[in-house]
C-alpha cells in the first residue's frame, strides 16, 4: 500500500478469529489475540479505523469486543477470564463493542453486527502488524475455529 500525493490509502481487510470451540461464559476470551501481518503501512504507523463488520457464521448473537493490540500480549487464556496484567492492557491499543440488541442482524442462519464512524486512531510498535482478540461480553456461546469473520475498514496512514 502506498500513498497518493500525501493522502491516506483506503483499504478492507479481512480477519477470520481461530476462535476456542467449547462453550464460553460472559466475559472468557473467544480468541487470544493473532497477528495480522501487513496492517500498518510502515513500522510505527498509524491507521484508523472506520469500521467493523462481523459475520458470526455460528449464529450466536452474542455481545463481543473486538481488541486490537500493538504486540503480541495476553488478554487472558481461551475459554478464560479477560485478564491483562497492566503490561498486556497497556498493548491494547482500543477496543470496539458489538452488541447483540443494537448491532447485529439475522441472516437465518448466521448473523452479522456493523458498526460504523469508529474513527479510531492506531498506532504501531515498530512493527507493520497489529494483534486481534475477542472476548465474549453476554450469554454462553459456542463457537466453530474459523466461524467469526471481520472486516476491518481501515485508512492508512
Amino acid at each position: 500500500m502506498s500513498h497518493f500525493y500525501g493522502f491516506p490509502v483506503a483499504d478492507v481487510v479481512d480477519v477470520t478469529l481461530s476462535a476456542d470451540t467449547a462453550i464460553l461464559a460472559d466475559n472468557d476470551v473467544i480468541a487470544a489475540p493473532q497477528e495480522v501481518v501487513g496492517f500498518f503501512r510502515v513500522p510505527g504507523g498509524t491507521v484508523k479505523l472506520h469500521s467493523v463488520y462481523l459475520l458470526d457464521g455460528d449464529d450466536q448473537n452474542q455481545d463481543i469486543d473486538i481488541f486490537f493490540l500493538n504486540a503480541a500480549g495476553n488478554i487472558g487464556a481461551e475459554n478464560a477470564a479477560y485478564s491483562p496484567d497492566d503490561t498486556n492492557a497497556a498493548m491494547i491499543l482500543g477496543y470496539v463493542s458489538l452488541l447483540a440488541a443494537s448491532h447485529f442482524t439475522d441472516n437465518i442462519n448466521s448473523r452479522s453486527a456493523y458498526l460504523g464512524n469508529i474513527n479510531l486512531m492506531l498506532k504501531a510498535a515498530d512493527t507493520t502488524s497489529i494483534w486481534v482478540a475477542a472476548v465474549c461480553r453476554s450469554g454462553t456461546p459456542t463457537y466453530t475455529a474459523a466461524g467469526l469473520k471481520l472486516k476491518l475498514g481501515i485508512e492508512r496512514y
